[in-house]
């Protein structure tokens, strides 16, 4: 529910070695978000204070609690883009951490969409997150898996359905309480109940293709089938991001164009779609892509029981290890987070709209990061967007338009009504709604309405497109669409024998990396067939002889 980004330094320019860029490049005249007329870090006071009455009216829900599920989109997707957002992005050091982000901070991922969070370096770099093929400790081509306390080993149970998790030692030797040590390549996927649990069924996904491959008496062998099973993992990854989770997300026409024989075409950003290896855009990094926070349920039910977020996000390793490892009251059943067909329908997320939920304010979770003291995610996602000289909206609308078609146009962010922008108007009355209890006056509202950070124009554009009331908030608008689409299409597209084109079919792609390390196909049979979140959750269980498990994987 965290996600880390980069920034640039108070000159304005990108860091060459920063791992970020602008859409259309420096070279193309970024035009940045402004507080009004001027640059952020001009008046950092002013803008601090203005986020700060921003942030408050994003959680504040007089536009009514009730009806804000999303009956298109089961929860379980929201923690899917949060896995794919780690997938993406990865910086030490949060960039509001530095006055000047040209000091050190950067995007570590450099392989993107290649499931560099789930396998880290891999056995030779991350050697504690696998586990010892055999006593001797040749190889390592598995995920060590965590077991449930107080659930025995006994027919019918499921004892090892968590991440591992370890004791450490201090800085002189002495012991820290618990099991204190998520160990996963990547921190953040011990962030919280939901994501940790997710990341250990993508561990044992690539544990049960392991156990279908062939042995591997030697240690090339093992090599081959740790290389196998990752390509695998990875290959059937991002097949689900381009065949199920993008026609949830995107604006149907968006996606029917990247989906057409004429995807090469980017609305946005040629020289990204050419090397997607290079620096990330800061406005999907910065802008676009932190929507998923407004999907975010106040409660989820993960198996019989209800928790809250912050319940969810305080049982990990780093702020309870000594609740460590987690009962089966914590166990996540998958039925609850995605269409299973177990008898029971899925939580839903939340509408995709500006107003997020308040528990995301959590001062314990996301506390003070500046001299105002003010706290939580919404805070931390606008502050992130403003600083990190991301484009204003009304200057990629008007990039934009020229390539947009008749049917597009008349989207809800591209709409003009008597020379003003509809979404203008609609901002504003939104805005206004909550003035006294935010403290926005009409300067505030003035200045926002002129030029509104981007996840909050994002969010704001869904709430507003769709055909009718009802299809409101389903998915993304337009424009946030086209800037999704644009990276995510072109990274899809990228990476040699794991590329995901159009039409593309999994079993083929399988069957090539086989070929490539075996030199016939080991990866046919139900393995070929995982196409889909429902396919991956069953495809383990059946595997491991999960389907009757207790507590129920299923």
């Amino acid at each position: 529910m965290t996600a880390h980004g980069g920034g640039i330094p108070k000159s304005g320019l990108l860091p060459v070695d920063s791992g970020f860029r602008n859409f259309l490049g420096i070279a193309g005249g970024v035009v940045p978000f402004k507080v009004a007329g001027e640059e952020p870090h001009k008046d950092i006071e002013r803008l601090r204070e203005l986020m700060r009455r921003l942030s408050r009216r994003m959680a504040t829900g007089v536009d009514g609690t009730a009806a804000r599920d999303n009956g298109q989109i089961p929860s379980g997707y929201t923690y899917l883009l949060q896995f794919l957002a780690h997938d993406l992005v990865a910086t030490s050091i949060p960039f509001w951490a530095l006055d000047d982000a040209s000091l050190g901070i950067r995007n570590e991922r450099t392989s993107r969409l290649q499931l560099d969070t789930l396998y880290g370096g891999g056995p030779s770099f991350n050697p504690s997150i696998y586990a010892p093929d055999d006593k001797a400790n040749s190889s390592r081509t598995m995920f060590r898996m965590g077991c449930i306390e107080k659930v025995p080993a006994t027919s019918g149970a499921c004892p090892f359905r968590d991440i591992a998790r370890a004791a450490v030692t201090g800085t002189k030797g002495i012991a820290l309480e618990g099991l204190s040590e998520a160990l996963v390549a990547d921190p953040r996927n011990d962030d919280h109940v939901i994501i940790s649990q997710f990341t250990a069924l993508f561990h044992a996904l690539h544990n049960a293709i392991v156990e279908t491959l062939p042995e591997a008496p030697t240690v090339l062998a093992a090599h081959k089938r740790f290389a196998c099973a990752r390509d695998a993992t990875t290959l059937i990854y991002r097949h689900i991001v381009r065949n199920e989770l993008l026609p949830l997300i995107l604006h149907d026409t968006v996606r029917k164009h990247y989906d057409s024989g004429d995807s090469s075409e980017r609305f946005f950003d040629a020289d990204f779609a050419k090397d997607p290896s290079g620096p990330l855009p800061l406005e999907f990094s910065h802008g676009a892509f932190r929507f998923g926070h407004a999907m975010i349920r106040d409660e989820y039910q993960i198996n019989e029981r209800s928790f809250t977020i912050p319940q969810l996000m305080k049982q990990t390793s780093s702020r309870n290890p000594d609740r460590m490892p987690l009962n089966a009251a914590w166990i996540v059943n998958w039925s609850r987070f995605f269409p299973l067909d177990a008898g029971h329908p899925p939580n839903l997320s939340r509408l995709i709209g500006p107003t997020v939920s308040p528990l995301l304010m959590d001062s314990q979770l996301f506390g003070p990061i500046d001299d105002t003291n003010w706290h939580g995610l919404p805070y931390r996602d606008l502050m992130s967007a403003a600083l990190a000289g991301v484009w204003s909206v009304p200057r990629l609308i008007d990039k934009v338009r020229p390539k947009l078609d008749e049917r597009v146009e008349k989207a809800a962010a591209f709409e003009v009504e008597s020379g003003t922008p509809t979404w203008k108007k609609k901002l504003k009355e939104w805005l206004e709604k909550a003035s006294a209890a935010t403290g926005l006056d009409g300067k505030d509202i003035e200045t926002l309405v002129e030029d509104p950070p981007l996840p909050l124009f994002v969010l704001f554009e869904a709430s507003i497109e769709g055909l009718d009331e009802k299809s409101k908030g389903t998915k993304l608008g337009v424009l946030g669409s086209l800037i999704v689409g644009d990276v995510l299409y072109a990274l899809l597209e990228d990476g040699g024998p794991l590329a995901v084109k159009a039409g593309t079919a999994l079993a083929t792609g399988l069957a090539q990396i086989s070929e490539q390390i075996y030199g016939k196909n080991e990866l046919g049979g139900d393995v070929s067939t995982i196409t889909s979140m429902e396919k991956l959750i069953k495809f383990v269980a059946k595997q491991n002889k999960w389907e009757a498990a207790q507590p129920p994987f299923i």
